[in-house]
């Protein structure tokens, strides 16, 4: 188990810094300059170069990723353009932010998609079945920000029973209570894409785990259904299913962007949308290896998961391997 994890480990440093390196093409490539967005229209021509000698952008892009990666590998993210402040100051609280509704939107398309999974390969290709996948279907095909506003005109604008933007109130707000009534809407929003592919991939193990020969011995022997599914198949049905929730979890950390632009939530994905809109290249990057960081980390405790619950993987790794 020991040499798996640190296999894994291994594996985790060249994927860092091939997305370190998409991230720093992609932002210093991106069209436009970032001079004339921190001046103003009226900078001069004298002042951009002043600028940009200074922020070190006239030194060719290799060695700017030197300097940068650099930066990143003593902790290190560099100081915002825009806020005059370290990134790791601003990114930091706002990553906390995220994690709390990426975290509860997690929990609720667990919970939604593995009973409505385990519901619909319980009652595999009947009408109960169908109509479920279906369902699951619209929702994992729905787009988050079109389905947040969907969510915010029924139960913010007509209803008015949850409140539409920000993570508390402006008055008399802040406690516990007000925070939750405000994760609502966002966390539901986030969570139902991930909860439909859930949904889909635990019936689909389930429904081949319920197939295998050592289940209609179980079914033969007059064990009930229940116990069936719960003691048998769930088991052996399980690897799969936290491999695809923990990458769900990842993706929401970075999903979760377009959902805290529709609901103003104060997270790292609507700092992120605002540094972009403002050509804040230190603390766009430095939020996106945050999150990428965040989704590597989670897909490995995921695959540790998978080969303690399936000593199967451990072997076929180590096969590879001698």
């Amino acid at each position: 188990m020991t040499r798996f994890i640190v296999g894994r480990l291994l594996l985790v440093v060249p994927v860092l810094i091939g997305v370190s390196i998409i991230v720093f093409l992609l932002v210093q490539l991106a069209p436009g300059d970032v001079t004339s967005t921190l001046l103003g229209p009226m900078g001069s021509e004298s002042a951009k170069e002043v600028l940009r000698v200074k922020m070190g952008l006239d030194k060719p892009l290799p060695i700017q990723y030197a300097k940068w990666l650099g930066q990143i590998l003593q902790g290190d993210l560099g100081t915002s353009w825009v806020h005059k402040r370290p990134v790791t100051d601003i990114v930091l609280p706002k990553f906390a932010t995220t994690a709390l509704l990426a975290g509860t939107a997690a929990l609720l398309a667990y919970l939604i998609g593995f009973l409505s999974g385990i519901f619909a390969a319980a009652k595999a290709y009947r009408a109960h079945d169908r109509v479920a996948m279906a369902f699951i279907l619209i929702l994992g095909s729905t787009p988050l920000y079109w389905l947040g506003l969907i969510l915010v005109l029924l139960f913010s604008l007509t209803w008015r029973l949850l409140p539409a933007t920000g993570m508390a109130s402006f008055i008399g707000g802040g406690g516990v209570l007000d925070v939750l009534e405000h994760l609502i809407l966002p966390a539901v929003t986030a969570s139902l894409p991930s909860a439909a592919i859930i949904a889909r991939m635990t019936r689909a193990t389930m429904i081949e785990t319920l197939s295998q020969n050592y289940i209609r011995v179980a079914r033969a022997k007059g064990i009930r259904r229940g116990v069936i599914l719960r003691k048998h198949a769930l088991r052996n049905a399980l690897p799969p299913i936290v491999t695809v929730s923990g990458m769900e979890l990842g993706y929401l950390l970075g999903g979760v962007v377009f959902v805290e632009v529709v609901f103003a939530w104060p997270g790292l994905g609507f700092q992120l949308y605002n540094s972009i809109i403002g050509r804040d290249i230190p603390i766009v990057q430095g939020a996106v290896i945050l999150i990428a960081l965040a989704f590597v980390l989670i897909n490995l405790f995921a695959d540790v998961l998978n080969a303690y619950l399936d000593p199967r993987t451990r072997t076929a790794e180590g096969a590879r391997e001698s």
